[in-house]
């Protein structure tokens, strides 16, 4: 059984806080890199389904760039959230003067979630990459 890569938007769901003040800037951090990395394994998985093989260098911006490049907007799209996403968790993981207030946390949430959306109704609509 393989695991359910959504469950990190669960996470990332729980690590927001619930007031505004003084929100704890590890929790944010957190729920942005659970929020890229649940978006980013479903989107992987249905790249493998669709006979994708592991890019040997660069595997985030190479699987982004397949998306992307993908004749289908809703394919194209989604390899622009996995992207943009991206750029957000390096900086959460990395970059220690970069700052989030609790609605741009919750907003990369939201997208993190339209892109799991995108690679449900790719599938259910048989598109490939």
């Amino acid at each position: 059984m393989s695991f359910d890569w959504t469950k990190f938007l669960d996470v990332a769901e729980q690590l927001i806080p619930d007031k505004e003040e003084n929100p704890d800037d590890a929790l944010l951090r957190t729920s942005i890199s659970r929020s890229y990395y649940g978006a980013y394994g479903v989107a992987y998985t249905f790249f493998e389904q669709e006979g994708g093989v592991r890019p040997t260098e660069n595997t985030h911006i190479s699987i982004h760039s397949i998306f992307k490049e993908s004749q289908n907007d809703l394919v194209c799209e989604i390899g622009n959230g996995l992207g943009s996403l991206w750029i957000e968790r390096k900086k959460a993981d990395y970059k220690k003067e970069s700052i989030w207030s609790l609605n741009q946390v919750k907003l990369l949430l939201i997208k993190a979630r339209m892109i799991v959306s995108n690679v449900k109704e790719a599938k259910r609509n048989n598109l490939s990459l």
